[in-house]
């Protein structure tokens, strides 16, 4: 009995350019693909960074007599709104010296007051800047200090 002999298949010289030739084009196809995804997307938008106008420190005597040392900041749209509302800084010192006037030393004490005290100040100029006609407008009242002396 013969036992039949197992057939080998082997790749002729053109099988193999072939096979090598659809490995190299899939590659190269797959590099560019990489390559264009990275060059033509467009980078990922950057947050804005907010622009702060600072008031200079301002001391206002409470309603009971005690003296409040406040410095703010205020929070616009962009570094265009600055340049509008810089003329209006001493302005805004009188707003915020108003607002701490009108408290007494107890109110001063307290975050909810604090926070109440920035919402009425950004009110205020925002209202003031409408009576103006000018356009930017405060978004946030943020404190460096906000100091009550005995």
């Amino acid at each position: 009995m013969a036992i039949p002999s197992a057939r080998r298949r082997t790749f002729g010289g053109s099988e193999l350019k072939l096979a090598v030739l659809i490995g190299l084009a899939t590659l190269v196809f797959l590099m560019a693909a990489w390559a264009l995804n990275r060059l033509i997307q467009p980078s990922a938008p950057e947050r804005p960074v907010p622009a702060w106008l600072g008031v200079s420190q301002v001391t206002a005597q409470t309603s009971d007599g005690r003296m409040l040392s406040v410095k703010v900041n205020l929070q616009v749209k962009n570094k265009d709104d600055l340049e509008v509302l810089a003329p209006y800084e001493p302005v805004f010192r009188s707003i915020v010296a108003d607002t701490g006037s009108a408290m007494s030393s107890d109110e001063a004490t307290g975050s909810e007051r604090i926070i109440q005290f920035g919402k009425t100040v950004r009110e205020e100029v925002n209202d003031y800047l409408d009576e103006q006609n000018v356009q930017p407008r405060v978004k946030r009242v943020a404190f460096e200090e906000f100091k009550l002396m005995p």
